[in-house]
């Protein structure tokens, strides 16, 4: 799908990736009204817009070396505007009742611009790798460093009459959240994390320390990451596979779920979420309350009552009802497909059910089967398997076989 910023054709990409900084500003200056409404739908607030944006600009200019394409550059930019938008709606969040100031943003696009140069300007003084320049701890350590830079002559001319205290605190800002979102991600892979798994043919529940309850389907891992629920990480866990949550109301502290490239952010919600590494679409529904999705093509709000899947490339759709059925009825305790062919089905029997028959006779994976059966009974779900596909469960010795059973076979 062509990028949906103009000033995102490939010989500006291509300038970009090999780190020309007049590429990265000149798509800026093209779309910046078109990058803060992004930025604006998700916050809120133009002022903590253009902060957001700012932020994820110069998170662009640490991954450029990365972006080969004009689609990969307009997820990477629409991406850092969702998790710095997150993380500075946490902060805030956070910092209400104590008394600390907001900081300003930017009010165009050349304040905006001077403020990311600046950043750049000192992160390269530093001559540090941009996991050095997240560091939270080295927030604080730079403001000296910053304000006696010896490479004032590069951003002069551009900061005008911004102030390099005003510039200053924008770095500051900038390393601070940077920091925070790099915690989140290192968070999940740290050895303090816990993580709450189920196996194939098992259900499980697990209740987190701030009284959400969340119901693991087979073949799921959710990891929670040290820190949980503190002001620099969030209440914020990472998915691989299906779950539903719970989530107990905070008032200050939304609910993150990750999910592959995405965020599914709650507050006081019911919902479940379907996101197995192998495959194409993570699919979202709502129970009670409502859900965000951000690192779509878009942001999405999603009410009770609704479900959305999204797609590898930030696609949303409405699921049919039989897709919905086959991705979330284990929330129901049901295993449900429709003219499913085997050789999709067993996989997802033997995720469900202690069952993994093999098939000599491969012409009989392109059957199909139509099942809904309770995930309690395993001799419930053969049956149905036997009677839709017209297949036989045999045994050789203690192994399970899949045989036709003659007559006509649905196809």
């Amino acid at each position: 799908m062509p990028s949906t910023f103009a000033a995102l054709d490939k010989h500006t990409v291509a300038a970009l990736r090999k780190g020309d900084a007049s590429a990265l500003e000149r798509i800026l200056r093209a779309e910046y009204a078109a990058l803060l409404h992004v930025a604006e739908k998700q916050v809120g607030d133009p002022g903590i817009a253009a902060l957001v944006l700012q932020s994820a600009i110069v998170q662009v200019w640490e991954e450029h070396a990365n972006l080969e394409t004009p689609e990969e550059a307009e997820k990477a930019i629409r991406d850092a505007i969702q998790g710095h938008g997150l993380r500075e709606m946490r902060r805030r969040a956070a910092s209400q009742g104590k008394g600390q100031p907001a900081a300003a943003g930017p009010t165009n696009a050349d304040e905006l611009w001077a403020n990311v140069v600046a950043a750049m300007s000192a992160l390269k003084a530093e001559g540090a790798p941009k996991h050095h320049a997240a560091d939270p701890n080295r927030a604080h350590q730079a403001a000296p460093h910053i304000a006696g830079s010896t490479k004032r002559s590069f951003t002069g001319p551009i900061l005008g009459g911004l102030g390099l205290v005003a510039v200053t605190g924008a770095i500051l800002w900038f390393l601070n959240v940077k920091g925070q979102q790099t915690a989140v991600t290192r968070s999940f892979t740290s050895p303090k994390a816990t993580i709450a798994a189920s196996a194939a043919s098992q259900r499980s529940s697990v209740t987190l320390s701030d009284s959400t309850t969340v119901r693991l389907g087979a073949e799921t891992q959710v990891t929670v990451p040290p820190g949980f629920g503190d002001a620099d990480v969030g209440r914020v866990v990472k998915l691989e596979g299906t779950a539903t949550f719970v989530v107990t109301s905070s008032g200050t502290s939304p609910f993150d779920v990750r999910a592959g490239p995405f965020s599914i952010v709650a507050e006081g919600t019911e919902f479940s979420v379907r996101a197995y590494v192998n495959e194409k679409v993570v699919t979202v529904r709502v129970k009670a309350g409502q859900v965000v999705i951000n690192g779509a093509a878009a942001s999405r709000t999603l009410t009770a009552g609704n479900a959305v899947t999204i797609g590898k490339d930030g696609t949303i759709s409405e699921p049919s009802a039989e897709a919905l059925d086959r991705a979330l009825g284990w929330t129901d305790g049901r295993f449900v497909v429709a003219n499913m062919a085997l050789k999709d089905l067993l996989p997802e029997l033997k995720r469900w059910y202690p069952l993994e028959p093999s098939v000599k006779d491969k012409a009989l994976l392109d059957r199909t089967a139509t099942m809904n059966v309770s995930l309690d009974s395993t001799k419930a779900a053969i049956a149905a398997l036997e009677k839709s596909a017209q297949v036989k469960f045999t045994y050789e010795g203690l192994k399970a076989v899949l045989v036709d059973a003659g007559g006509s076979a649905k196809k």
